[in-house]
């Protein structure tokens, strides 16, 4: 694992996270880490607890409502609506 210069755990699974990162910061050329894979809201404050430096979780996506707006302008529309505006 030479000239590395982050290491990605993932799939992340908290009963190897202390195998591999030992062996990590015994690799010199290593100076981040990241979990990720199998993170969710739940389990992220105990990987943050293995000493990973940063953690990647899909569920903070996953989980979002949205609502999708249209900016398409009918133009002829929007042309017949301003002749029929009176202005002041």
């Amino acid at each position: 694992m030479s000239n590395l210069f982050m290491q990605s755990l993932d799939i992340f699974n908290l009963d190897g996270a202390h195998f591999y990162l030992v062996r990590l910061d015994n690799d010199q050329s290593i100076s981040f880490s990241q979990a990720s894979g199998n993170v969710t809201l739940e389990t992220v404050h105990k990987i943050g607890q293995t000493g990973v430096t940063y953690i990647s979780s899909g569920a903070l996506t996953h989980s979002v409502k949205a609502l999708d707006i249209s900016l398409k302008i009918d133009t002829e529309l929007a042309l017949e609506v301003g002749r029929r505006t009176k202005r002041a």
